[in-house]
């Protein structure tokens, strides 16, 4: 092989590789800067109650992760229940800032919370569900929050889908 065509190659895989090494360089520096995407996940669901007369409340924690390194604001919260409705005759108005429930099987809370950065918000939906057997209670719950970038002056929407599932044993 001719030392021409040797050092051309040379310099093409060198200049190549410095190209590669800048576009990683630059990906880290902008995500050490702003850091990634908020998540939010369910981290438990369940039941209480004995199924008297008040009959059950489903539980399902929530966890909102700002894993910017600044501040988020989380405008809204809303839960759909597909398939399970809410008991009407239990569901209390309840003041800005706590869970409201509707017969429909959805709930949301406003309360426009700062979540700083690297920081996390924890939130428990509590709704009363009508008498009723509990042999595989299912439900898909699709779970949607409004966030407020300030950096961006944007609001995006965050949305997941959880399985909400008691299985008898």
């Amino acid at each position: 092989m001719p030392i021409e065509l040797a050092q051309f190659i040379a310099y093409v895989t060198l200049t190549l590789t410095g190209i590669i090494v800048a576009i990683v360089s630059l990906r880290f520096s902008y995500r050490q800067n702003f850091g990634w995407e908020p998540v939010m996940m369910v981290t438990k669901h369940g039941l209480q109650g004995g199924g008297g007369e008040d009959g059950y409340t489903i539980n399902v924690d929530l966890e909102f992760w700002n894993r910017r390194t600044y501040p988020l604001v989380v405008r809204r919260i809303e839960a759909d229940f597909e398939g399970l409705g809410f008991d009407a005759g239990r569901i209390k108005s309840r003041p800005i800032g706590q869970w409201n429930l509707s017969s429909s099987g959805r709930a949301y809370i406003t309360n426009n919370h700062a979540v700083p950065g690297g920081g996390h918000i924890t939130t428990t939906i509590e709704a009363p569900i009508p008498k009723q057997s509990l042999d595989n209670l299912s439900s898909d719950v699709t779970m949607t929050a409004t966030v407020f970038d300030p950096r961006r002056n944007k609001t995006s929407l965050l949305k997941i889908n959880h399985v909400y599932q008691l299985q008898s044993q």
